[in-house]
C-alpha cells in the first residue's frame, strides 16, 4: 500500500491549497504492468498531525487486519514520524518502509552515518542495476542494505537503506534513504529497490485519476467535496456504459 500526500486537481480555493492523503494499492502482472486501486482518501487537518495523521484515519478503518496478512506502507518523507511508526508497529501485520530526510531528526542523522560507513567498507553495494530508462532519463542505481537496528529506540525499524541514483546523461548523483520494519528474511535486495521505486509510480500516476471536465486544471471548485462528490458520480454513471 503507498501513501502519498497530494493537492487536489482542479480543486483550489483560491490562494489556500487544499491537500488531502491517498491511499493506494498497486499490483503488478506478470508482465509488470500496473495497476491502481484507490482505496481512500482523507483531507489533511491541523488537528490531526497533516499528512500522517490523514493517512492514520484511512488505516484505522482497516485495522485489525486479517490472520496472517502483512501491509507494507511505503510513503515519502511526510510520513516518516516517530509517532505514527509507532502506531504502525503496534499493529500485528503493518510494517513501514518510508523515504527519510532531515526533518526526521536524530534517525536520519543515524542512517545517514551508517550510509558512509557501509558505502565505504562496501563500496560496490549489496545490488546494483545499471540501467533503467524512466521518461527521458537513464539512471543506474546502487543501494546498501544496512541490517541489525531491530535494537534501535526508533519503533519498529529493522533496517536502513541508501540508493545511490546516478544520471547517465549528466552523471549527477544523488543519495537517497530509507527506513524499514519489514522483516529482512521475507524479501530481495530487488524487491527492495522496487519498493522504493513504486513511490514514484504513485507520485505521477496518482494524477490519472479521472477528472470531469476539459482543461481541468483551470477549474476552481471552492471545496474538496464538491470535487469529489462529482468525480464519484462521473465514475459511477461510466461504470454503467
Amino acid at each position: 500500500m503507498v501513501l502519498d500526500g497530494k493537492v487536489v486537481k482542479a480543486s483550489y480555493n483560491m490562494d489556500v491549497k487544499e491537500r488531502f492523503v491517498h491511499a493506494s494499492v498497486i499490483e503488478v502482472d506478470e508482465e509488470g504492468f500496473r495497476s491502481r486501486f484507490i482505496i481512500g482518501n482523507r483531507p489533511t487537518q491541523k488537528n490531526r498531525k497533516g499528512e500522517w495523521g490523514a493517512a492514520l484515519s484511512i488505516l484505522e478503518g482497516l485495522i485489525p487486519l486479517p490472520q496472517n496478512c502483512r501491509v507494507l506502507l511505503s510513503g515519502d518523507a511526510g510520513f516518516c514520524v516517530e509517532e505514527f511508526c509507532s502506531w504502525i508497529s503496534s499493529h500485528a501485520g503493518l510494517y513501514y518502509f518510508f523515504r527519510i530526510k532531515s526533518n526526521a531528526g536524530w534517525i536520519y542523522d543515524k542512517i545517514v552515518s551508517c550510509a558512509e560507513s557501509v558505502r565505504k567498507s562496501i563500496p560496490e553495494g549489496d545490488y546494483y542495476e545499471d540501467v533503467r530508462i524512466s521518461g527521458s532519463q537513464i539512471h543506474s542505481r546502487r543501494m546498501w542494505v544496512m541490517g541489525g537496528l531491530k535494537d534501535s529506540l526508533y519503533p519498529g525499524i529493522r533496517e536502513g537503506i541508501v540508493i545511490e541514483k546516478n544520471n547517465l546523461d549528466s552523471g549527477k548523483k544523488e543519495l537517497q534513504y530509507f527506513i524499514c520494519s519489514y522483516p529482512d528474511n521475507l524479501w530481495s535486495c530487488s524487491e527492495r529497490l522496487e519498493r522504493a521505486l513504486l513511490h514514484w509510480d504513485t507520485e505521477t500516476g496518482i494524477f490519472g485519476v479521472k477528472d470531469i471536465t476539459f482543461n481541468e486544471d483551470r477549474v476552481r471548485y471552492k471545496t474538496i467535496e464538491c470535487n469529489q462528490n462529482r468525480t464519484k458520480l462521473f465514475i459511477f454513471l461510466k461504470g454503467l456504459t
